[in-house]
């Protein structure tokens, strides 16, 4: 199940790239900009519980260690930037550009997240031991996500089985 959850992390990594490249480049207007951008956000939080529930065995309990495999690649990509750059997060410079790995990593949840603090006017965070804890959180995101689609699954099956 693992290599599947993995393989649909990439999966809606790339399609939430793919979204927010179309957004860069072709929208202006920023109402429908954010139409868009609210579009995307629920769609990339579809896919990972979808990916979620798709994973998951019918006889299978739900487990979350089971669902971990992408907080685990996460954490740890993210204590090897913390690592090589501690202090700085500005992945364009050159000893903290590690941090571009990161952020292609998370970049599903990422951008929905940093365009949220955006919208609500949520100043920049200038803290960089707030920002590090924001970034590490956003690699288990996905695979609560993913858990809640197993959650989901294991409901239906359970409540199909008593009826």
């Amino acid at each position: 199940m693992n290599t599947k959850l993995f393989i649909s992390h990439i999966l809606i990594t790339l399609i939430s790239f793919t979204g927010m490249s179309i957004i860069w480049v072709n929208i202006e207007n920023d109402t429908l900009e954010f139409v868009f951008r609210i579009a995307s956000l629920i769609l990339i939080f579809s896919l990972y519980i979808l990916s979620g529930y798709l994973s998951t065995n019918n006889e299978s309990k739900v487990n979350l260690i089971k669902y971990t495999i992408i907080a685990v690649i996460g954490i740890m990509l993210w204590m090897f930037c913390f690592i090589i750059s501690p202090n700085d997060l500005n992945w364009q410079g050159r000893e903290s550009g590690v941090w571009l790995f990161y952020i292609i990593y998370t970049f599903g949840i990422l951008e929905p997240s940093d365009w949220i603090f955006k919208i609500f006017k949520i100043p920049e965070i200038n803290n960089t031991n707030i920002s590090l804890l924001f970034l590490l959180i956003l690699s288990i995101i996905p695979s609560l996500l993913q858990y809640i689609g197993g959650i989901i699954k294991k409901n239906n099956i359970t409540t199909k089985n008593i009826a």
